[in-house]
């Protein structure tokens, strides 16, 4: 079992504020609209990063770009995309309007999800598994494959695939793709010795998301995103030298 970060990467206790330690790299986050992806990419434009703004909400999209241009961030590029009905030829177009718009990519994260269907497998409804298993795998996939001559070009490129190893019963197709999510991640480190691919499951976390799988909770038995943020920062990071691992991340860390 890989151990979380805060067992082994000391800077998760320092201040990251004024590090710009992502100042230039140009960093496509997808779900930028949802609580952990927008709070991804606000963290890498108050890094210095070029955020490219992937998600499916018009105006949780815009409260992103005007948070990072409002704390003096680099301006962000911003795409509106339901990864639900995308089709094969938009992957290819959003990776040129990246090279046309900024000439590189030097990393990637992939937040974007849907929960899809809670239930036994048994009961689990075929086209909504098929659905929840595009977005949440598939759309990875396609989207890093067009994007991987940009990334390969890059001095330091780095791609972070968000995960959750939590509960496994009712689950439904979100947990398998996102353990296939975690293979994808060891077989593309292992395939390409130019990126750093890394997985990170930041454990049960306050969002959208994690309210639709659990009703029940309240929203302060979790903490926000903001958790994660130092381990996110490091593993787009040049200083990041890890590859094809997956960490977890505790309440806390």
């Amino acid at each position: 079992m890989a151990k979380s970060v805060i067992d082994i990467f000391p800077w998760q206790t320092a201040s990251p504020k004024d590090t710009q330690t992502l100042r230039e790299r140009v960093i496509l986050v997808t779900g930028a609209s949802g609580a952990i992806g927008g709070a991804i990419a606000r963290r890498c434009g108050q890094q210095g990063a070029i955020v490219v703004l992937l998600g499916k909400t018009p105006c949780k999209l815009e409260k992103a770009y005007d948070a990072i241009v409002e704390a003096g961030g680099p301006e962000p590029l911003m795409q509106l995309v339901n990864f639900e009905g995308a089709v094969l030829d938009d992957y290819a177009a959003f990776a040129a309007a990246i090279e046309s718009e900024c000439g590189r990519l030097d990393g990637m994260v992939h937040a974007a999800a849907t929960r899809g269907q809670s239930s036994p497998l048994e009961l689990a409804d075929p086209l909504e598994f098929a659905r929840t298993l595009h977005v949440n795998l598939s759309a990875p996939f396609l989207l890093t494959q067009a994007c991987l001559p940009m990334l390969k070009a890059s001095d330091a490129a780095r791609v972070l695939m968000l995960t959750d190893r939590g509960p496994h019963a009712y689950g439904g197709a979100y947990v398998l793709a996102k353990a296939a999510l975690e293979r994808m991640t060891e077989t593309l480190a292992a395939e390409q010795d130019s990126l750093r691919v890394n997985a990170l499951d930041p454990g049960p976390t306050r969002s959208e998301l994690r309210a639709r799988a659990f009703p029940g909770e309240l929203p302060e038995q979790r903490p926000g995103p903001e958790h994660l943020l130092n381990a996110a920062e490091y593993l787009l990071s040049p200083a990041c030298q890890e590859t094809g691992r997956v960490f977890r991340l505790q309440p806390g860390e």
